[in-house]
Order: structure tokens, then sequence, then C-alpha cells
């Protein structure tokens, strides 16, 4: 954060520390392995893809929201863990 007052600029920092019980921590990191896992299912097709468009220009493919949204929501139905988690 950053003030101005006059022609000096200060800025003021701010410390959060998270305090969670055992019980928290173990689903914060499981929902967070599923982010994870998701991040890199997303990162693999967006490679695929990209690689498949550099040999077939003619043959374009494209791997936007939508197609992402469809792959994850096959992924949940088919994989029983990352139903566990947020669909958001």
């Amino acid at each position: 954060m950053s003030t101005q007052t006059g022609q000096a600029a200060g800025h003021a920092r701010y410390t959060y520390r998270l305090r969670a019980s055992s019980a928290a921590e173990k689903l914060l990191n499981s929902e967070w392995d599923r982010c994870r896992w998701i991040w890199n299912e997303c990162v693999a097709k967006s490679q695929a893809v990209h690689a498949h468009n550099r040999a077939r220009p003619a043959d374009k493919l494209t791997c936007g929201p939508a197609q992402l949204d469809k792959m994850l929501t096959e992924a949940r139905k088919t994989t029983p863990w990352l139903a566990q988690g947020s669909s958001v």
C-alpha cells in the first residue's frame, strides 16, 4: 500500500499468519492437491493443442475455457477423489 503525503511517499506493510488446525490443514492440502492436478492437466492439454497446431497448421484446434471446463467435468465424473473437492 502506498500513501502520498505532500512530497514524501510512505509504504505500509501488512503481515498475516494463517493458523489452521491439523484437520483444517489436511483439508486445505487436499484441495490444493486437486487444484495443482487440474492446473497440470490444463497445461498438458494446452501444450498438446499447441504442438498439434504447429505440426498441422491447416487443422487448427483450440484450447479455451469451454474445452477445459468440459474436460474438468468429465474428470470429476470419472475420478472420485477429484469429485470430493470444490467444483468452483
